[in-house]
């Protein structure tokens, strides 16, 4: 769980309000960026994809759809974010 010090955001009443302290929060480990150059002047927008799980010749690790849809069954995907604009030309206000 987030709690209110997973999540990186000062306001620790607003995280506990909004019940983001309930949520589960990704780490270091659990995403990766993605494309071709971080120093664009201009990051238009974040994508977040979930995939089902695709047994495959090199990998049979899946679940049975059934079980799968069960787990998801009632479950909800929500995504808290801190949106920031980072000026990448200005490092004065660092």
């Amino acid at each position: 769980m987030c709690g209110t010090t997973n999540f990186n955001y000062s306001d620790t009443d607003a995280i506990t309000l909004y019940g983001i302290n309930n949520y589960q929060c990704i780490t270091g480990q659990d995403y990766f960026l993605q494309g071709d150059n971080f120093y664009l002047p201009d990051m238009h927008y974040v994508s977040l994809k979930l995939r089902m799980c695709q047994n495959t010749t090199t990998f049979t690790g899946c679940k049975p759809q059934s079980q799968i849809d069960s787990y998801f069954r009632g479950k909800t995907l929500s995504v808290s974010f801190i949106n920031s604009l980072f000026d990448s030309s200005n490092f004065d206000d660092c």
